[in-house]
């Protein structure tokens, strides 16, 4: 019996013992299984009960459901656990035993009324319970400005603030109460309000008004009226809303004041604010919500000062006056000046008959820092301006017929560096590849403020790049797809950045291997065309860097620009293939490259030897294949681009954009594996060749990414070596976010998270790099 007691003694004691240490350890909240029931109860405030079993006992994970009755003019305010859903309170994937607490507001009006709802904004504008739907009284409603690029003004209810209504809020996030009082003929109608991109004034600004001129007339694109001695330009709903950038009028006489020229617009009356070529775009935040004002900016010009003769310039064989409405035939040829000034503004007329020559010697010595060109000069000798050496800037009409290289001397040259370009005649080029690039200038300043890649490169004016992935991947990025054509001077673009980039931007330079891309200071024809509808670009570059200026003004308009029919600035833009964003897209793109060989534009390598300007002769196939040693310095149809000629130009480029504090980068454009030169099929090489950038761009930020990287298949290219399909595009951008999310330190998203804009893309296969995206056929060393 006592061993039993002992025993039954021992027991208890070692129980208790085990109890002590197995409480020293953590404790576990015991696993959840479909058997574990759980407590939950809703406690409510004032103006709201529970009119359904309250507390509720349900199975782990599953929901707990309340139905809830609020008084006449109590609404839901907030809840600490679960969602509500109308008249019902649902707490889900219960785990635990837990008090919920919601809490009602007394609002003043009855909420048992319904109202219709409507949201009235752009596409991107959205709220949290759609645009079009009928609300209960006291519903939370979140409205978002979702057009992020536009300077948005507020939140109105009924209708716009420019038709005064009231402003509710300036957030472009506001939630608020469905309420009686928000109701205007029993509906609640919120406004998204954002800068009038559609209108602005032209305010002459001392001169006059030329109502029955070209830019007077009616247009598809815009109507131009008188209103309070100032010209209203209204933009069609279909051109502001493509475009949100404004375009000012070029110079075809609509605005005149007898003694002066027009010098240029400018945001300021004095000239003192920012200055606008004519026929360029700008973007200009309203002050006080009202239209942005741009005045005529007018420069003295006395006929005293200059010394003509009679002089005729018959139009030349084939230029039409449908081509030419401005042509002068007989005029005046200034032949001398006395003018001291700083400036000297040339006068339209001399004795009432039109200046339309500049003769050789004409100003000869003049000491002046400016000279302003009048909108009827068609002609200037070569030696007008000698001895010049004072002269920093010209302002030039874009319609000059004929002007060389040796208008200005050595002499002339030496400080001269300042071009600003007004256009005096109707832009000529229309298709993409010709007229398509003020699309991507207009995205340009209206994007300004916020983060931005820009992207600068060869033939991504047709294809190679897509912006809308791009800005997709980030979410963060407005992406301004600026590509050139290969034979435009990239380093213009490049340049210009430090005038239109600022510290929250990108800046990448990607140029195909053309030396017009990679340094060539001879200004081409094409970059004429090309910023034919952005004269601004010229305020911003030295063009003392460049040779060939006046050539090639000269071989522009007698070879193409007089031989087109004119156009409006709209006209050129809206008659592209470009999409709002710039790319474009074309059915023959949506495909991949087949079997047959396309034929080449040019050979391609990914050594330090580039296209020289001999191209025209690599149309013959014979030709190519006489001239395969790309590696033979003495071959007139190659050229390094670490010629000092080449790289200091580009270095410059590079660094004025860094001037704006953004960060510019060289980055590689997209090659076809199959069009490599040997040299260039090896990894050791490409290597080599990316050192060879780095140490050669020294002014950038840095370079983006590798070139073996940007070697693809054939299969994603379409008509050349540097030319992707819609789906080489596709990898390409994929690319360079990846290269950016190393840069930025972010991680990047999978190729296919948000889509790829183009539906079929093998992408969606891959999901990540694999063998397609990186060749696996480079030679290893």
């Amino acid at each position: 019996m006592k061993r039993t007691r002992s025993f039954l003694v021992f027991l208890i004691l070692l129980s208790l013992f085990t109890g002590v240490f197995s409480s020293c350890g953590p404790e576990k909240d015991p696993e959840p299984d479909a058997e574990t029931f759980y407590r939950v109860m809703l406690t409510c405030s004032a103006g709201v009960r529970v009119t359904s079993e309250n507390p509720v006992r349900v199975k782990a994970g599953a929901t707990a459901s309340f139905t809830v009755e609020f008084g006449e003019t109590f609404a839901p305010d907030s809840l600490s656990d679960g969602r509500i859903d109308g008249n019902r309170v649902l707490v889900e994937n219960v785990n635990k035993d837990m008090s919920v607490e919601l809490k009602a507001i007394d609002l003043g009006y009855s909420t048992s009324e319904s109202f219709f709802f409507f949201l009235y904004g752009g596409e991107k504008d959205t709220s949290s319970v759609g645009k079009n739907k009928r609300v209960g009284a006291g519903e939370r409603i979140t409205v978002n400005a979702g057009d992020e690029y536009r300077i948005f003004l507020g939140w109105s209810l009924g209708a716009f603030l420019s038709d005064g209504a009231p402003l509710l809020s300036a957030e472009r996030a506001f939630t608020f109460r469905a309420s009686p009082d928000l109701v205007s003929g029993g509906n609640i109608g919120v406004f998204a309000n954002y800068v009038d991109s559609s209108t602005y004034y032209l305010n002459p600004n001392g001169g006059t008004v030329d109502t029955s001129s070209r830019n007077m007339r009616a247009s598809e694109f815009y109507t131009a009226t008188m209103e309070n001695g100032a010209v209203k330009i209204v933009f069609s709903e279909n051109y502001a809303a493509k475009f949100g950038c404004l375009c000012t009028f070029w110079d075809d006489g609509t605005f005149s004041r007898p003694g002066y020229v027009l010098k240029e617009y400018n945001t300021k009356a004095d000239g003192s604010g920012e200055g606008y070529s004519l026929g360029s775009k700008f973007f200009s935040k309203p002050q006080n919500e009202q239209a942005p004002v741009l005045y005529c900016i007018w420069e003295r010009a006395e006929e005293s000062l200059f010394s003509a003769r009679d002089f005729s310039l018959p139009r030349p064989s084939g230029i039409s006056v449908q081509n030419a409405p401005d042509w002068h035939e007989s005029g005046v040829i200034i032949t001398g000046c006395t003018a001291t000034a700083e400036t000297v503004a040339i006068p339209e007329s001399i004795g009432g008959k039109p200046v339309i020559a500049i003769d050789a010697n004409a100003f000869s010595g003049l000491a002046a820092k400016t000279v302003i060109f009048p909108r009827t000069l068609l002609s200037v000798a070569d030696g007008a301006f000698v001895g010049c050496s004072a002269l920093e800037t010209l302002y030039l009409c874009d319609s000059v017929w004929s002007i060389g290289n040796d208008a200005f001397d050595t002499a002339t040259y030496r400080n001269f560096g300042h071009l600003v370009v007004n256009a005096t005649k109707a832009p000529r080029f229309s298709n993409t590849g010709e007229g398509g690039f003020a699309y991507k200038l207009a995205k340009l300043l209206r994007t300004e403020g916020q983060k931005r890649v820009i992207m600068i490169a060869g033939s991504s004016s047709y294809q190679g790049f897509a912006t809308e992935y791009l800005e997709a991947l980030f979410g963060d990025y407005a992406v301004v797809n600026f590509g050139t054509t290969r034979t435009t001077q990239g380093t213009i673009y490049l340049e210009a950045m430090g005038h239109f980039a600022t510290e929250k931007d990108i800046v990448l330079y990607a140029p195909e291997n053309s030396i017009y891309m990679l340094g060539e200071p001879e200004l081409y024809w094409k970059t004429l065309r090309d910023l034919e509808n952005m004269n601004n670009f010229y305020r911003y570059i030295d063009i003392s860097r460049y040779t060939n200026v006046f050539g090639a003004f000269t071989e522009f308009n007698q070879l193409y620009a007089y031989q087109r029919k004119p156009l409006t600035y709209e006209q050129v833009i809206l008659r592209t293939e470009l999409t709002e964003n710039g790319d474009y897209v074309h059915p023959q793109r949506a495909a991949y490259a087949g079997a047959t060989a396309y034929h080449d534009a040019y050979f391609i390598t990914m050594n330090e030897r580039v296209k020289s300007k001999h191209e025209g002769l690599w149309s013959n196939v014979a030709f190519q294949t006489q001239n395969k040693d790309h590696t033979d310095p003495n071959n007139p149809t190659w050229a390094s681009f670490t010629d000092p000629i080449y790289a200091s130009l580009v270095n410059h480029a590079f660094l004025c954009a860094r001037s704006s504090g953004a960060r510019a980068y060289f980055t590689f454009c997209p090659v076809d594996a199959d069009k490599l030169i040997p040299e260039a099929q090896h990894l050791d090489r490409l290597s080599d060749y990316d050192n060879l950038v780095h140490s050669t761009y020294y002014e950038a930020s840095g370079v983006l990414g590798q070139s073996k990287n940007y070697i693809f298949a054939h299969e994603y290219f379409y008509d050349c070596a540097f030319h992707p399909n819609d789906y080489g595009r596709v990898y390409r951008t994929y690319r360079i976010y990846f290269d950016l999310c190393d840069l930025l330190g972010r991680t990047a998203v999978a190729p296919d998270a948000r889509g790829t804009s183009f539906e079929g893309c093998l992408f969606e296969k891959d999901c990540a790099f694999g063998p397609r995206f990186i060749v696996p056929y480079l030679n290893a060393p």
